[in-house]
């Protein structure tokens, strides 16, 4: 396998061994006996943690009236800095997908900690991470602070 992972930090990592990886399954202790997740609790702990975390003072978010799906539903916030959907299955598995115009590690986090502490037995699972990008090209903020080496050498021949 090639695997390449960018930590949260920034640094690289290369060939990392196949037992150091996380799968993306999940083990049967998450079949316990809780309480049944309901829509108005989702979509309340969701407006509280975008109110509360992600929204400046004052700043309006639009609400697209959720829709069921089978026994679960969507929900989607739009405001001047970003979006949020939520999607929940209608058993236990809750997604939501928070982009925001400025990367800012601390406020998902802060999202992320606002959500769950609504609900009293949800727990994060997985967290994907997606770069910014433009025509196929992919990066994070930090991996582009300071140019390459190799720009470097053509910017002073230009000049």
């Amino acid at each position: 396998y090639s695997i390449y992972l960018l930590n949260t930090d920034g640094r690289k990592l290369h060939g990392v061994p196949r037992s150091s990886l996380m799968h993306q399954f999940e083990s049967a202790d998450f079949i316990e006996d809780i309480p049944d997740l309901s829509i108005p609790e989702l979509l309340g702990a969701f407006a509280y943690a975008l109110k509360t975390e992600v929204l400046e003072e004052n700043e309006q978010m639009s609400l697209i009236d959720s829709f069921p799906i089978a026994a679960g539903v969507v929900q989607t916030a739009f405001w001047k800095g970003g979006h949020a959907i939520l999607k929940w299955d209608g058993s236990k598995q809750v997604e939501i997908n928070l982009f925001t115009y400025e990367e800012d590690f601390d406020l998902r986090l802060a999202f992320q900690e606002a959500f769950t502490g609504q609900l009293d037995y949800v727990q994060t699972v997985a967290r994907d991470e997606q770069p910014r990008g433009y025509g196929g090209i992919v990066n994070f903020a930090s991996e582009i602070e300071s140019p390459p080496h190799w720009i470097e050498k053509i910017l002073t021949a230009t000049e």
